[in-house]
């Protein structure tokens, strides 16, 4: 059996991220308008992340381990950057049915699991809106890693009781961007699944702030 895949020339979003911190923080506080590496191009990776799982989630597939990790970085004209999700090892196709319930639970990436996972280990469609708000905490990050040095146990059980990821404080002067991050992550870090936003509003969300 031969995979034909794409060759992304730039690797994985949380690398390119940390190789170009430096370029993405000037560009964060005070970006020239021909300038690559700024707040739009993170924007516009979060809307390319949105549409790609938005026509997962349309085919009734989970992901199951969205993170930047898994995020490849391409590029069009040598600037022009693109998100495309990758390593669908853990993914499942759902059909008719609502829930997975998950065999193993060894060796999770817990920083990216959905509570309600942590809580049933059981996946839902959901589960990937989860995952999708600590991608967007990676990026507007710059790179770095959710819960640093947090202890598993104890942090997951703050996670259960509400503790959730404060906008980071690389954004923390953009008014606009933890606006815009607040709307995001709380539409996907609500408990109840079922409560949660949809890849399709995000995409919408999205357009609006690359248009204004």
């Amino acid at each position: 059996i031969w995979l034909l895949l794409e060759h992304c020339s730039q690797g994985d979003m949380k690398n390119f991220l940390l190789i170009n911190r430096d370029d993405i923080m000037e560009g964060l506080q005070n970006s020239p308008p021909n300038k690559s590496l700024n707040i739009r191009l993170l924007i516009k990776w979060a809307h390319d992340i949105a549409k790609g799982m938005e026509y997962l989630s349309l085919k009734k597939i989970m992901h199951g381990d969205l993170a930047a990790r898994n995020i490849l970085i391409t590029e069009f004209d040598h600037e022009n950057y693109v998100a495309k999700i990758t390593d669908f090892g853990l993914s499942k196709a759902f059909y008719d049915k609502t829930t997975y319930a998950k065999e193993e639970r060894r060796n999770v990436p817990w920083k990216w699991m959905d509570v309600d996972f942590l809580e049933t280990s059981i996946f839902t469609m959901s589960s990937d809106v989860w995952s999708f708000g600590v991608v967007f905490w990676e990026m507007l990050s710059v790179g770095r890693t959710p819960y640093p040095g947090a202890n598993p146990n104890d942090t997951i059980k703050e996670i259960k009781a509400g503790l959730r990821l404060p906008p980071p404080d690389e954004i923390s002067q953009i008014k606009w961007l933890v606006e815009c991050y607040n709307e995001v992550t709380k539409k996907c870090w609500l408990s109840n699944p079922k409560q949660r936003s949809t890849f399709s509003n995000f995409v919408q969300t999205f357009e609006t702030y690359l248009t204004t």
